[in-house]
């Protein structure tokens, strides 16, 4: 009789510890918003990308005394900075996926072949992980991008390119750690092909660390494509971004100062909730977080 009450009094302290915080549901919140915002932002954006009104330059957002024709305001050129601020959302959070997505498949690919099949190419991809994670990868993307080209698909491949080391050396160490368990061997030991052991028995043992790191990436992605665009070497008008907002209001600072605060605050935004259900998703991911 008390072994069930004690088997559900488990079962229900599990279920409590796995409920999710409310602090993590305000983040799914947010970045959903965020994500509809930008799928949406042709639909409700206001004004057109590149409608300009020179009289109507520089005005302040609507809750600092501003027209409510333009709720966050105008920037130098008298374009509307809600409209600009949901195609730069728009815009970053595609290259952001975009460039996560092709980091995330490069490292995992690379990482699995690396771990399963060993020798000559498993010294081969530890060397490339060794020589991008000992360069400033700001300083590669900069010089790629001013020997090619600034033009969208160029950023994309660029910031595509950053944080596949990170995927590929854990992803190693994971297929590694399961090749050498023994279902996985006694698999082998049947006649299984490596190709269908390694997709079909080791990676879905190691999808807990991929998405994790794919979160963390995805954050680094977006301040790296910020960085760049707020350089001048990211997206070019009339296209715009976060990054290149940012990178356009700091000369209006000291006269205008919510031209790159808001889009600064957004870019923040987006990598603290990322960053926040990325570490929620690692505890609950970890098999050591349970019973």
């Amino acid at each position: 009789m008390t072994e069930p009450r004690r088997g559900a009094g488990g079962a229900a302290g599990r279920v409590r510890r796995r409920r999710v915080p409310p602090l993590i549901v305000t983040c799914w919140v947010v970045l959903g918003l965020l994500v509809a915002l930008a799928v949406l932002a042709p639909m409700i954006a206001p004004y057109d990308l590149r409608t300009q009104n020179l009289l109507q330059r520089l005005k302040p957002p609507a809750f600092l005394g501003g027209s409510t024709d333009h709720l966050l305001g105008t920037d130098q050129l008298g374009r509307d900075m809600l409209t600009r601020l949901l195609y730069g959302l728009r815009t970053t959070l595609g290259i952001a996926a975009i460039g996560t997505v092709i980091g995330m498949a490069l490292g995992v690919t690379l990482g699995v072949l690396s771990g399963m099949f060993g020798g000559w190419l498993d010294d081969v991809v530890m060397f490339l992980v060794d020589v991008q994670m000992s360069l400033p990868f700001v300083l590669v993307a900069l010089t790629v991008i001013a020997m090619l080209d600034t033009s969208l698909v160029v950023l994309v491949l660029v910031v595509g390119i950053a944080g596949w080391e990170i995927h590929a050396r854990v992803v190693r160490g994971q297929v590694l750690a399961v090749k050498g368990l023994p279902f996985v061997e006694a698999t082998q030991a049947l006649g299984a092909r490596l190709q269908r052991v390694a997709l079909r028995h080791v990676l879905p043992n190691v999808i807990s660390p991929i998405i994790v790191l794919t979160t963390v990436n995805f954050s680094y992605v977006v301040l790296l494509e910020s960085a760049l665009s707020f350089l001048g070497l990211g997206v070019q008008p009339p296209n715009t971004s976060l990054g290149a907002l940012l990178g356009a209001g700091r000369d209006y600072m000291m006269s205008n100062w919510t031209l790159p605060a808001i889009p600064g605050l957004v870019i923040v935004t987006i990598t603290m909730v990322v960053s926040l259900i990325g570490d929620w998703l690692r505890d609950v991911l970890d098999p050591r977080q349970r019973d």
